[in-house]
């Protein structure tokens, strides 16, 4: 492949500058100032949208964040009410051992009793 020198990139420049500027020219006759003016405003409103897209982005970011962090936080406070609940059962549970006299338990006993009362 042949490279191009300096002065033959210079004038491919040169034209293309000079086609551009023939293609301004034809669409100011056709469209007038208007284009320009659509052109403008285009690219405000396309700003306003990459401006907006990105505050957004930063919103749900903190948004993402802030539930997060509010999740770890009542995840916490379900496991401490989790664990306080199990605690007190097995309170609970341990006063209806010492409450509760085992039934075969007390037949022995009143057995035994009323076998001292016969004697």
């Amino acid at each position: 492949m042949k490279e191009k020198s300096p002065e033959s990139i210079a004038t491919e420049n040169a034209q293309d500058s000079a086609n551009d500027n023939r293609l301004e020219a034809v669409r100011d006759l056709l469209f007038g100032q208007n284009d320009r003016e659509y052109r403008k405003e285009f690219k405000q409103i396309w700003n306003d949208l990459e401006t907006a897209k990105k505050e957004l982005e930063n919103k749900a970011d903190a948004l993402g964040s802030d539930l997060i962090d509010r999740l770890e936080k009542l995840e916490q406070k379900l496991t401490e009410q989790v664990n306080s609940v199990e605690s007190k059962l097995l309170e609970e549970v341990s006063l209806l051992k010492d409450d509760k006299v085992d039934r075969k338990q007390l037949a022995t006993m009143l057995h035994s009793i009323a076998n001292e009362l016969e004697s």
